[in-house]
């Protein structure tokens, strides 16, 4: 519960991005880490998850639960 209670530092998903942005995410982090975020998104509140995966860069986990991914992990 405490955890939910923290968000002072959390960035703001950047909507709307690009193709080659969608790709650099998915090249950096690599195609399972995407999955298994979008997996979390079905599963859990979009508020616990950047928590769940505190050692990835919050922006890029905001970004994957905010923009389409579906069609670039097929």
């Amino acid at each position: 519960e405490q955890l939910l209670n923290l968000s002072g530092g959390m960035p703001s998903p950047r909507l709307n991005l690009s193709l080659e942005e969608k790709q650099r995410i998915i090249q950096d982090l690599g195609i399972k880490t995407v999955k298994n975020i979008l997996k979390a998104k079905k599963q859990l509140p979009i508020a616990r998850i950047p928590f769940l995966f505190s050692s990835i860069d919050t922006q890029m986990v905001l970004d994957i639960l905010h923009n389409d991914f579906l069609e670039l992990i097929k």
